[in-house]
């Protein structure tokens, strides 16, 4: 473990120069060491080192060793494809919330997409660059599929001597099939716990990055070693219920829903759509694949029939560029926003949607994933509509906590009647209202959430 230290000593301020610098690591090197930890690897750990630069004349706090009172940092190795960034996505947004918002761990990350990481230490796992060129080929496909074989069966050269020098207290993955047999590889060489989050079964569906390619006569074999996973990893953090009733449960399993962003201001006051204007129906979430043609739907079903008027916040869409230009120019369609930008949307809209598709090869990515933005439309206080099958993890999110109104059928026509109908009868939507609140502050408010990842990951590092 790295260590931090609280409290005040007779340092508490110092004026850093060139004088006084070999006093300071001299009374540095005086002070007990930590476990197996140095006095200076106490000082230098964690965030401390990254935040603090040492350089002449510059005054900085330095808070060394109070009276003794030093408490330990979790290491954190972050083994994933799916890495803490504030801009790709609710699971990478997540782990940004999670291990970089909330500084309770020292962390690093490794994987081949860290160049899109947010402020984590990183090690960029490099294919090579002959491999890099084959990417750009008719070959990328059968090679990406090789690759998500030789994972459980080689670690990338270097990757352990480095894990090795950072001494990592947990292997930490988000489990797909590009990176999960590096994380247990690894921590069955160094001889520490892994902590696997499902957050998706990503071999069974192309709608996201690590579906895309995989041949389907592989998913089959990927999701028998996500079952490997489940039953021996040290801990086990699932996205929701279904996800945890798919595989039976573990004990040493969690339900870790994703984590929203606390409340920057208290919820408005709550108030029913007047005057005879659209309601104002806002949905920020995935816009490609099945999800994609669903929100295409009801965008061109809403255009022919007034009283709803549709708001999509996306990073992306595979729609016919037509329809983009089309809805773009309609107000509709609003591409992506940073998230200061889409907090300030989120506050004009009057209700949220949430999506989850019909299609019958989805079910079961549908009962075992779960809506991200749902976290972040709930402190609005504002209705939440589902739209998805009875079965899919929103629909019975909602029926299980009495927290939003479902529409069961494929019908676009169904949801928008929903909607108005909840619109026309203010005590509906003043309970939908309050019921969003409520699951905002209970079982899924950030601090609650962010402790269960927080307890299980010190529960492994006694």
């Amino acid at each position: 473990m790295g260590s931090r230290c609280c409290g005040f000593w007779s340092w508490n301020l110092c004026h850093w120069t060139r004088d006084n610098s070999a006093t300071f690591y001299q009374a540095l090197h005086q002070l007990p060491a930590v476990g197996t930890h140095s006095p200076a690897e106490t000082f230098f750990a964690a965030d401390t080192a990254r935040t603090i630069a040492l350089e002449p004349g510059m005054t900085f706090a330095c808070n060394l060793a109070c009276c003794g009172e030093v408490y330990q940092t979790v290491k954190i190795l972050i083994v994933s494809s799916v890495v803490p960034a504030r801009g790709r996505g609710g699971g990478c947004l997540a782990l940004y919330r999670h291990f970089v918002e909330r500084q309770d761990f020292a962390v690093a990350a490794c994987g081949h997409m860290l160049e899109l990481a947010d402020e984590v230490e990183a090690w960029i796992v490099s294919h090579g660059r002959v491999l890099h060129r084959l990417a750009r080929t008719r070959l990328n496909r059968p090679m990406t599929n090789v690759r998500s074989l030789v994972q459980w069966q080689k670690l990338p050269s270097g990757l352990l001597q480095r894990a090795r020098a950072w001494r990592p207290d947990v292997i930490f993955n988000v489990a797909d099939h590009e990176t999960s047999g590096w994380a247990w590889q690894l921590s069955r060489h160094l001889g520490v716990p892994l902590a696997v989050n499902f957050q998706d079964l990503f071999p069974l569906t192309t709608g996201t990055y690590l579906g895309q390619g995989l041949y389907p006569f592989l998913r089959d074999y990927h999701l028998d070693k996500f079952r490997f996973l489940n039953s021996n990893a040290d801990a086990v953090f699932y996205t929701c219920e279904g996800m945890r009733d798919w595989f039976g449960g573990s004990p040493n399993g969690h339900v870790l829903y994703p984590l929203g962003a606390a409340p920057q201001a208290p919820a408005p006051a709550i108030s029913v759509p007047t005057g005879g204007r659209p309601v104002r129906l806002t949905y920020a979430g995935n816009c490609y694949g099945a999800y994609g043609r669903m929100m295409l739907r009801l965008a061109r079903h809403l255009e022919q029939h007034p009283g709803i008027q549709l708001s999509i916040f996306t990073m992306g869409n595979d729609w016919p560029e037509a329809d983009v230009r089309s809805f773009q120019a309609s107000g509709v369609f609003r591409g992506q926003l940073d998230f200061a930008d889409l907090q300030h949307e989120l506050q004009a809209a009057d209700a949220f949607l949430t999506v989850m598709s019909f299609e019958p090869e989805w079910q079961l990515f549908n009962q075992t994933s779960f809506t991200t933005k749902w976290l972040d439309y709930a402190p609005f206080g504002k209705p939440v509509f589902v739209w998805g099958p009875a079965d899919s993890s929103a629909a019975r999110f909602a029926r299980k906590h009495n927290c939003g109104a479902a529409t069961i059928s494929d019908s676009p026509e169904d949801l928008r009647q929903s909607v108005l109908s909840a619109t026309a009868d203010p005590s509906e939507w003043k309970k939908l209202s309050e019921a969003s609140r409520s699951i905002s502050q209970t079982i899924l408010n950030p601090e609650r959430i962010h402790g269960v990842l927080k307890r299980a990951l010190e529960r492994l590092c006694p």
